[in-house]
């Protein structure tokens, strides 16, 4: 079990799946319900990884089984959350907001709301509600999230930044394009901050695909600020901005190894270049500068090899 761990830190998925197997033969034959549970457990997570959400749901349910059925119910929190976590990756809202809401309860049950599971369940269920329209309640969920953080953790957490990335979401699809430019500079500050005071616990692909995540909601408000305000100004800060996130996306190219991470990094490049090419567009038939075709043609060019890439 031991060696998995290792092989999958190292993103030996086939690996690490493979010692797994063998640590719950063996655990099984023991009779050990526990380290049983937890290799199956693993298990779950590298099928989440490599984006095998069937399996790694059948997985997580029987990890479940399994401690309800020994009692050991102090174990379940996690595993609640892990099958949330699937079931929101998987666009099964109603699902997801059933296990997140019975982690959220045993986690209380035995734990407090200061420990790192109530942030990781609080920012699920967040999201879950922005996916269901439930805008309103999304919006009590961030700002009691935000006061708990703030007085736990200090102003300066990642968990805080990504707790203003879901009140920018929230704004975003309400259409208040002003408070979610203003939550995403506040994300993108704090996630800065934190990343210069602790860089050795940070892991360079989370920092920079969240970074990413943030660049690319910000784009999306900036275009709809335009259309609504018919303000040029907002344009060429969409236009700057495109720029900046295309130097991003080039930086991150080569820090992706599973299918799954792959794929979701050249779906945010492709929107980038989508957004990059509408602004080029619209700033050449407001200013008629050849240097917006020049731009929007290393756009496209930029966009195809992306696609061949991906």
């Amino acid at each position: 079990n031991a060696i998995g761990v290792i092989l999958e830190k190292e993103k030996d998925f086939a690996s690490a799946l493979n010692y797994y197997d063998q640590a719950i033969a063996i655990f099984k034959q023991s009779k050990n319900t526990l380290l049983t549970s937890i290799a199956y457990d693993n298990k779950a997570n590298v099928y989440s990884n490599i984006g095998y959400y069937t399996e790694a749901k059948e997985m997580h349910k029987k990890v479940i089984s399994l401690f309800e059925k020994e009692g050991l119910n102090n174990e379940l929190p996690w595993r609640y959350f892990n099958l949330g976590a699937v079931y929101l990756k998987c666009d099964e809202l109603d699902s997801a907001l059933v296990s997140l809401k019975k982690a959220e309860v045993l986690n209380l049950k035995f734990s407090s709301n200061k420990n790192q599971l109530y942030t990781l369940i609080q920012n699920h269920l967040t999201d879950t509600n922005i996916e269901l329209d439930k805008y309103e309640k999304a919006e009590q969920l961030i700002s009691t999230l935000l006061k708990t953080q703030k007085d736990e953790f200090g102003l300066n957490d990642p968990e805080v930044s990504y707790s203003y990335y879901l009140s920018a979401k929230n704004n975003f699809f309400q259409e208040k394009y002003t408070s979610a430019i203003k939550d995403l500079e506040q994300a993108e500050n704090i996630l800065r901050s934190s990343k210069k005071s602790n860089k050795e616990n940070k892991e360079q692909q989370i920092s920079l695909n969240y970074l990413l995540s943030i660049k690319i909601l910000r784009e999306k408000t900036l275009w709809q600020q335009y259309a609504k305000e018919n303000d040029i100004v907002y344009l060429e800060t969409l236009y700057n901005l495109c720029l900046e996130t295309n130097k991003l996306g080039n930086k991150m190219i080569h820090l992706y190894e599973d299918e799954e991470s792959k794929l979701n990094f050249f779906n945010s490049i492709n929107e980038n270049l989508y957004l990059g090419i509408k602004a080029s567009k619209k700033m050449h038939d407001l200013t008629n500068n050849i240097k917006y075709v020049e731009q929007a043609l290393s756009f496209f060019e930029a966009e195809k090899s992306f696609l061949l890439k991906q």
